[in-house]
């Protein structure tokens, strides 16, 4: 019997280019990065092509990939796979608990968002572990 995980990477695994295909071959994307400037107060299709923020900054970082993770959870959704299990790194979690239906997709951004507020204020802006205090 075949089980099938999925694994989310966490804060690291940025790099600018990662929407562009997204944007491009799946059409929902351009709707859930509206509705995630709408909650964000930035654009994070913008923000990887570099003309706002900065992804390497964790305010940025976090949400960009959370909205990433979650059009590629619905792709794959959508295209019939199953995940018989999910797992995240760190950041990854936020990821993981989307694809196991755990919350919707607006309240898994809210939470991330104020993580990364939350880690952005306690300085450094990188990943070390807030989530756990």
């Amino acid at each position: 019997m075949t089980k099938t995980a999925w694994l989310f990477p966490g804060q690291g695994s940025q790099h600018p280019e990662m929407m562009a295909d997204l944007l491009t071959t799946y059409p929902p994307a351009k709707e859930r990065c509206e509705q995630a400037a709408a909650i964000l107060g930035w654009s994070v299709p913008d923000c990887c092509a570099g003309r706002i923020g900065n992804l390497d900054q964790t305010l940025y970082t976090q949400p960009s990939l959370f909205v990433l993770e979650s059009l590629l959870v619905d792709a794959l959704k959508e295209r019939g796979a199953k995940a018989d299990f999910v797992a995240g790194h760190s950041l990854g979690e936020y990821a993981a608990l989307y694809a196991a239906e755990v919350f919707d997709f607006e309240t898994g951004l809210k939470l991330v968002q104020r993580r990364a507020e939350l880690m952005d204020a306690a300085g450094g802006g990188q990943d070390g572990g807030l989530d756990r205090v």
